[in-house]
């Protein structure tokens, strides 16, 4: 019986040290979270969850554990197109976002330099591509974290400076001319004069031909092209693709001179029955849709590579005799990597040259830099809605009010990289 009692109370004994040691190590929950400077091995600061990967956001994880950087945003462009898109995912990182507009190219140097002596962390940078180079030389001059948010840093020899987010130009052009192949018959036909006999069709690429990125487009559309021009495809008659250059690359290009061009196309081209136009912009899109009435002219179908201002039509309800769709890119999804390459850059997480390497690096060009690509979507009338409730689901931010049913697998977050 005694060693009974004694097994009994040994065994007490135990439960009582283990749980005296497990409440030692559980925190309380009251606690307020510490965030160390400059963290060492005692005081350890939680990293973002591994699943995820550097250079992208991490809704679970608890931003304000990490000191708060202080970003400026330094634009060429008045309008400061991305500023709210950079301002909602700066919040989300717990960073300081402001806003610079340079009168120059010398004037977004200095202003670098001078910022960077005021204890800005990071820089991110709307310029042209062919500046670059200088800001390139400067970052690495003031040793400062930096991305570049709209064109694309290429050197003198078109190779990347820096690591890239970019919407996949190339199958974005494809994936047009795929929505154009699946849709010319029951879409496009019915619009056009009665007794209309459709034998070969014409897609015109309009845009700055001297854009690597609408260049992109235009070569997607050229591949996919080749391929359902085969004598065996049953889906799409014979289609021939033309380029215009809308002059002088700006937002509308030279309206006269791209009119002219359009005007020559089409009279010299007379057994062309259908025309569909894939243009740069929604302006030069909107354009070609006023300019272009479908019986005098042919054209049945524009698509923009681009949209936000299609969408407004399509709100409310403004139909044109065109059928009209948007190779659409959603600013905020792609600010989401800007912004956390960014980060983890600022950080010293990782280097530029490791970024999202080696899955995202074109070493078959010579790349040495990551080009992340984001998804796109053509959509139009009947599903624009969805889509930008898609947008955002995934990015939670509630921008739109339409009410539809979207499921996060209903389009893909981002793209895989094939380099086409």
């Amino acid at each position: 019986m005694r060693r009974i009692i004694l097994g009994i109370l040994v065994l007490v004994m135990c439960l009582s040290l283990f749980a005296c040691k497990g409440a030692d190590e559980t925190p309380n929950a009251s606690a307020e979270p510490t965030v160390s400077e400059s963290p060492d091995e005692t005081t350890a600061v939680p990293e973002p969850k591994p699943d995820k990967g550097l250079g992208y956001y991490d809704a679970e994880y608890d931003y304000t554990l990490q000191p708060r950087y202080t970003v400026a945003y330094i634009t060429r462009h008045e309008g400061a197109d991305f500023r709210g898109m950079l301002e909602i995912w700066a919040a989300r990182f717990n960073c300081e976002l402001d806003t610079f507009y340079a009168g120059s190219d010398a004037e977004v140097l200095t202003q670098t330099a001078t910022l960077k002596a005021q204890g800005y962390a990071g820089f991110l940078f709307d310029a042209e591509t062919a500046q670059y180079p200088a800001i390139a030389g400067r970052c690495k001059e003031l040793d400062v974290a930096w991305f570049a948010i709209d064109k694309a840093p290429r050197g003198a020899d078109g190779k990347l400076l820096h690591p890239w987010v970019t919407p996949d130009y190339a199958g974005l052009g494809a994936d047009t001319a795929e929505y154009l192949m699946l849709h010319w018959n029951d879409t496009y036909l019915p619009s056009l004069p009665e007794n209309t006999e459709v034998k070969n069709v014409g897609i015109i690429a309009l845009g700055a031909q001297d854009d690597a990125d609408f260049t992109a487009v235009s070569r997607g559309i050229a591949d996919k092209l080749e391929s359902y021009n085969e004598p065996t495809s049953s889906v799409w008659l014979p289609a021939t693709l033309f380029n215009i250059d809308s002059a002088d690359g700006s937002a509308s290009g030279n309206a006269e001179q791209t009119i002219a061009k359009l005007n020559a196309l089409l009279a010299e081209n007379p057994d062309i029955d259908a025309w569909f136009v894939v243009a740069a912009n929604d302006s030069l899109a909107q354009g070609v849709s006023n300019f272009y009435p479908v019986a005098e002219s042919g054209v049945v179908a524009v698509v923009t590579i681009g949209g936000a201002s299609q969408f407004r039509l399509w709100d409310a309800d403004d139909a044109d005799e065109h059928h009209t769709a948007a190779a659409y890119t959603d600013g905020l999804l792609r600010m989401e990597p800007v912004f956390g390459g960014l980060y983890a850059l600022m950080r010293g997480e990782t280097t530029a040259e490791e970024l999202w390497s080696p899955k995202w690096v074109n070493g078959g060009a010579g790349e040495t830099y990551a080009s992340l690509q984001v998804p796109s979507a053509v959509i139009d009338r009947t599903n624009y809605r969805e889509y930008l409730e898609w947008v955002d689901l995934y990015t939670r931010v509630d921008r739109v009010q339409y009410n539809v049913f979207v499921v996060p697998e209903q389009y893909p977050s981002r793209e895989n990289p094939d380099f086409r």
